[in-house]
Formats: structure tokens, sequence, C-alpha cells
């Protein structure tokens, strides 16, 4: 569920043309706090995708 929190940060701050450093500001919060819910959040997704993508591959690699 934490991914999904750093994907609707990232959204809000886009939304509203912020900077990391003004979003930070804002919740009083440093950049890097605000960079790495972000960034949690896409790795996750990356992660995930990679994971699926090697299941694909495993079923579909006959052995013998």
């Amino acid at each position: 569920m934490e991914y999904k929190l750093g994907q609707m940060i990232d959204h809000f701050r886009k939304a509203r043309s912020l900077t990391m450093d003004e979003l930070g500001e804002m919740l009083g919060k440093t950049t890097s706090t605000v960079s790495r819910w972000v960034i949690v959040s896409y790795r996750h997704i990356i992660f995930k995708k990679f994971l699926i993508n090697c299941q694909k591959t495993l079923d579909s690699t006959s052995i013998l």
C-alpha cells in the first residue's frame, strides 16, 4: 500500500507544479524524504513488473 501513497504524492506535486523542495517545505520534511517516498513507490512498481516478466518467462520455458 505504501507505494500507492508515493504515487499519489508525486501526482499531487506535479499537478501543482511544485518541486520536491517546495513540497517538502510545505510538509515540514526534507527534499530527500519526499524523494524517498516517490522512489520507493516507483521501485516497487518496477520490481513487481520484473517479477511478473520472470514468471511469464519461466512459465513459457519448457524444461525437458
